[in-house]
């Protein structure tokens, strides 16, 4: 039993205080990179090397992220616990976008 607490906790940790405005932006950006004509430009460079290709959601994410914790560090400046929560917030969204992004795949054949 005293495993799955330990589990329970780490897993709770790891959803704790995500940053959810990062979450929404990249969801609406990796969204737009997929479906608007807003975005032909960064598919563009992406699409001329296959070797960058396969990245461009992440490379959109850390794009977000260094954003996000320049204007932070601007405003109050940036803690250990605020890096944290932006990598847990990159790594949710890259994994769920991955997941649902083969559910729909899957659907729409």
């Amino acid at each position: 039993m005293d495993i799955f607490t330990d589990i329970q906790s780490e897993v709770e940790f790891f959803f704790d205080d995500l940053n959810w405005t990062y979450i929404l932006i990249f969801v609406f950006v990796l969204y737009g990179i997929k479906h608007k004509e807003e975005f032909i430009w960064y598919n563009r460079i992406f699409d001329k090397s296959e070797k960058l290709a396969p990245f461009k959601s992440w490379v959109a994410g850390v794009i977000i992220l260094l954003l996000f914790c320049l204007f932070r560090g601007l405003e109050v400046g940036i803690d250990p616990a605020y890096v944290s929560q932006i990598l847990r917030s990159w790594i949710i969204v890259i994994v769920f976008n991955s997941i649902f992004s083969k559910k729909i795949s899957q659907i729409d054949k």
